[in-house]
């Protein structure tokens, strides 16, 4: 009885999908642009449209904070189109946008730290963006479950970091929050 109850669980386990933690970890914290690539590559190729990679954008805020847009062009935009990209009117295009900071910096003690890249967010068309965030984050789900439910717009990674689905008036994000 003990091995029929512990195939039954083995063969209940290959078929339960799981959370693609691989993508969670690098969205997390990445260290080489390789990393952030998978991120990117894997929301694009999810998206109902096709996009082609077209320049990284990096930024510093007043406040001191770095970021790197990651920037897709839907495929068929013309030159012309391209250059009309510009920042906060973003269209025909998917912006991934990751944050950059030097883990254990200490400027006071004159410590150098690694860089570090984080997922910050990505905003697009409801359409746009479910597929990578149900395949990533709650993959027994379908896109219509998601836009009903309140709970499968958000996925708790600990105890400090959320991952969330929300609309943005006419736009959908996927943004890391706390």
């Amino acid at each position: 009885m003990k091995k029929a109850l512990l195939l039954i669980a083995l063969l209940f386990g290959l078929f339960v999908q799981a959370q693609n933690q691989d993508i969670i970890n690098k969205m997390m914290e990445s260290k080489t642009i390789e990393d952030i690539k998978a991120v990117t590559n894997d929301i694009v190729s999810k998206s109902k449209n096709k996009y082609n990679f077209y320049k990284n954008q990096e930024l510093q805020y007043s406040n001191g904070e770095k970021i790197e847009n990651f920037i897709y062009t839907k495929e068929g935009i013309t030159d012309a189109e391209k250059k009309e990209i510009y920042s906060p009117i973003y269209k025909n295009c998917l912006v991934i946008t990751f944050g950059k900071w030097e883990k254990g910096q200490n400027k006071d003690l004159e410590i150098l730290g690694e860089l570090v890249y984080y997922f910050k967010n990505v905003s697009g068309s409801y359409m746009e963006l479910v597929e990578f965030w149900r395949t990533t984050f709650y993959p027994n789900s379908n896109k219509e479950e998601i836009l009903d439910s309140f709970t499968l717009k958000e996925y708790r990674v600990n105890k400090d970091l959320k991952y969330k689905l929300q609309k943005d008036i006419d736009k959908w994000k996927i943004v890391k929050s706390y």
